[in-house]
């Protein structure tokens, strides 16, 4: 819808989709800030605890 909100209108003749005002509330309810986000960090971690030596190898892309 933020990226464009002509596409999202034409999905909305097609699709059940919520209303500019309900997606704008949602967002407005959700705590945005800036740095790392330590409950998905720690998400993270708690996923990774369970893997094998092997299946821990990966890399984690930060992009902006």
């Amino acid at each position: 819808m933020k990226h464009s909100p002509r596409g999202y209108k034409l999905l909305q003749k097609h699709f059940a989709l919520p209303s500019r005002k309900i997606l704008m509330a949602l967002l407005r309810k959700v705590p945005f800030g800036c740095g790392v986000n330590k409950s998905v960090l720690h998400s993270l971690e708690k996923s990774v605890s369970t893997l094998s030596d092997h299946d821990k190898h990966c890399k984690t892309v930060w992009t902006a």
